[in-house]
């Protein structure tokens, strides 16, 4: 008999619900795989920043992206085998996007943030092609949550240039799908961002 097990994910925007999923196919496990090193990529590269800059635009990001991480592994059936220490990219195509945008990140707090905004174009996108293979409705559920929340990390990432006058040209999404998400006002349809909202949060 099918079985869920339900898991409540206490997230730092928020409260996430999410079930485990009993039977995604194998594409789809490694698909998800593929969304656990996208969020292993982001937090290294906030961690980077936060340590050089100590701004809470980044600060506020590295839990998220380990909840985001988390909830990603409650979709599989035993936690994806992959390193969470710093820096730790066992793929050679993984380790040299680690390495260009730690080289980015730190030349200024400046390019650090468009770092932290091609990150988050990179995981939306990534993100909504996962979607479309997806056909379980607790995977479904959880990467639309990941959609959701990478926007609002684009949006902050954005605010902050802006602050510095500095126009951002997207290099992976449509220029008209990144102005929707610049326009988006609060922290998206759930308010999932609470005190967090307008700091660099959620």
């Amino acid at each position: 008999m099918t079985k869920y097990v339900m898991l409540l994910g206490l997230i730092a925007c928020g409260t996430l619900f999410a079930q485990v999923s009993p039977a995604l196919t194998r594409a789809q496990q490694e698909n998800v795989a593929i969304q656990i090193w996208e969020e292993k990529l982001a937090r290294d590269i906030y961690m980077l920043a936060n340590t050089r800059y100590a701004h809470p635009v980044f600060e506020h990001k590295i839990r998220a992206e380990e909840n985001h991480r988390d909830l990603l592994n409650g979709l599989l059936p035993s936690p994806a085998d992959i390193p969470t220490a710093y820096g730790a990219f066992t793929e050679a195509s993984w380790n040299s996007r680690f390495l260009e945008l730690k080289e980015q990140a730190g030349g200024s707090f400046t390019e650090a943030l468009k770092a932290g905004a091609l990150i988050e174009e990179q995981d939306i996108a990534g993100l909504e092609q996962g979607l479309a293979l997806m056909t379980d409705s607790a995977a479904i559920h959880v990467y639309k949550v990941l959609i959701e929340a990478s926007e609002q990390h684009l949006r902050s990432f954005l605010k902050q240039l802006e602050m510095q006058d500095v126009e951002y040209t997207p290099q992976v999404l449509p220029a008209e799908r990144l102005t929707s998400i610049q326009s988006g006002t609060g922290c998206g349809a759930g308010k999932r961002c609470g005190n967090n909202c307008g700091k660099g949060g959620c």
